[in-house]
């Protein structure tokens, strides 16, 4: 049984530490899905075997270079993971 008050976990090196990845993974997850809006509005429907490739991309570096490459291309057969 615990006595007295929980410390605050923000204050604690591993509850920044996740809140740290929380936020990391919530900013590659907002960027895939803006990647996706982008080719929607480009090509029209997206597969879901290439949506499913997206989603997967976990680099700040590799999804900034998907959007340079769905900026560039004329048809969506040319987008490649």
């Amino acid at each position: 049984m615990l006595v007295g008050q929980l410390p605050d976990l923000r204050e604690t090196q591993s509850g920044k530490d996740l809140i740290a990845i929380g936020k990391a993974e919530g900013k590659a997850e907002g960027k895939a899905e803006g990647l996706l809006k982008l080719l929607e509005i480009r090509f029209g429907e997206v597969p879901a075997a290439l949506r499913e490739g997206i989603q997967k991309v976990d680099s700040d570096e590799r999804i900034d270079s998907l959007y340079e490459l769905a900026l560039k291309i004329s048809k969506l057969s040319d987008f490649k993971l």
